[in-house]
């Protein structure tokens, strides 16, 4: 009896693991420069409103 191993890309495998991890790293990214921005812009508001 013969036996077949199940043939697996496992460098293709791999570069989308990577690829995954980059995307979801740029979009953790993007998500703490917007929320860095906002607490900029509220700060910001926040001393305006003691200057009036």
């Amino acid at each position: 009896m013969m036996t077949y191993m199940a043939v697996i890309n496992f460098v293709g495998e791999e570069m989308n693991d990577v690829t995954n991890t980059v995307i979801s790293a740029s979009r953790s990214y993007q998500t703490n420069v917007q929320l860095a921005e906002s607490a900029k812009n509220m700060l910001n508001k926040t001393l305006m409103l003691g200057q009036r």
